[in-house]
């Protein structure tokens, strides 16, 4: 069987590598170079259930995916010699309003329904003993000690790298153009390079399956939420956990980065970095952190989140088009469900029919659509208090 997954970052590059290992002939066609857009520019905060209080769907396959990450870092580790940071992190989640308490309760009782270790730290002493550095007066904070992080883009190396060594044909700076169509079955598809045939097209292409699907007459809505996280160097380590305030979070790598983020900007896709929004997400940092004052950020991560309608990624076979698979719109969680993708995209390619287990995320699925208060509007440029 031969297929052609269509964008390169950490889902097609998943997907790339676990068709391989079943024998699978597999091209990946990337517009630009592998895993250079959101995938690596993500902070790779790997939390399942701690961002949501709602038990659905995306929050059983982010907390199934969570569970494979040990092996899934294992075995990268092993085939391509990469150390990728991957390590239990621990999250704080600060409450400093009756609401956001409310709120964050809400959802430590979810994590604790889905076993989700968990714990509520009810003053503003308790958090600072967890974390003495900050600067906190609020009422408390959700603490889930068992949540994890990597460094993104050792990570997005490493799983170019799993596919390529797996012996997956890797075509960068190809744009694909169209798809191509014989008897009532997608057969491949025509890009810069020309014409590449195969017996299933999956297309994984993050932000940029939007214009795509547009273009094809797909019924596929991807828009790109655009994000900034500023980045800078530390001696010394600031933090114990991955600290989540109100209006940013506050991450330490392993191997001496410290990043800020992050903002969200509905503008299309506006490659300039807003410099009044990285000024403002460095303050409320440093006044959270104090022991960032002395630190520069010089370097400002930016990205495009692929977000469907109701937030919801689109996972499956494209009705009314055979041959053609979708693996797109994973948002803020593409890092995390890298793994749970990969495993589940393998089994229903080769089966050639979609497993259960992505029923919620097929292309007609009805949608139900989050509020405004929770989707931003206009231009303007949200964090985390006005969009949570």
């Amino acid at each position: 069987m031969r297929v052609l997954i269509v964008g390169g970052g950490v889902i097609g590059c998943s997907i790339a590598w676990r068709l391989r290992q079943m024998g699978a002939s597999v091209a990946i066609v990337e517009r630009g170079a592998l895993g250079r857009e959101a995938s690596r520019a993500a902070a790779g905060i790997l939390t399942a259930a701690t961002d949501s209080p709602k038990a659905d769907a995306l929050a059983h396959l982010t907390l199934e995916s969570l569970s494979l990450w040990p092996d899934f870092v294992r075995e990268l580790e092993a085939l391509t010699g990469a150390q990728m940071g991957y390590r239990k992190a621990g999250l704080l989640r600060l409450a400093d309003t009756e609401q956001e308490a409310q709120e964050l309760r809400m959802a430590l009782e979810f994590c604790r329904g889905l076993g989700v270790e968990a714990g509520w730290l009810d003053s503003a002493a308790q958090v600072r003993q967890e974390e003495p550095g900050l600067r906190f007066s609020g009422l408390g904070a959700l603490h889930a000690p068992s949540e994890a992080q990597v460094t993104t883009p050792r990570f997005v190396e490493a799983l170019a790298r799993a596919a390529a060594l797996s012996g997956a044909e890797i075509i960068e700076n190809t744009p694909v153009e169209a798809l191509m169509e014989k008897n009532g079955r997608v057969r491949g598809v025509r890009a810069a390079g020309g014409e590449m045939e195969a017996d299933a097209v999956v297309l994984a292409a993050g932000a940029w399956s939007g214009p795509f699907a547009k273009e094809a007459g797909l019924p596929i809505a991807v828009e790109p939420v655009k994000g900034q996280i500023l980045s800078g160097r530390v001696s010394a380590s600031l933090l114990k956990n991955i600290v989540y305030s109100g209006f940013c979070y506050l991450c330490e790598r392993p191997y001496g980065e410290f990043l800020v983020g992050t903002t969200f900007e509905r503008v299309g896709f506006d490659e300039a970095v807003n410099d009044g929004a990285s000024r403002q997400l460095a303050l409320w940092a440093q006044s959270l952190l104090p022991g960032l004052s002395s630190i520069p950020f010089t370097r400002c991560y930016l990205n495009f989140r692929p977000e469907s309608p109701d937030g919801m990624p689109y996972l499956g076979i494209v009705p009314g088009r055979p041959g053609l698979w979708v693996a797109t719109a994973h948002y803020r969680k593409g890092i995390i469900l890298a793994p749970a993708t990969g495993a589940i995209l393998l089994r229903s390619i080769l089966e050639g029919k979609p497993a259960d287990a992505l029923a919620p995320f097929r292309l007609d699925r009805p949608l139900t659509l989050p509020s405004p208060r929770k989707r931003g509007e206009g231009k303007d440029v949200m964090t985390f208090r006005n969009f949570f």
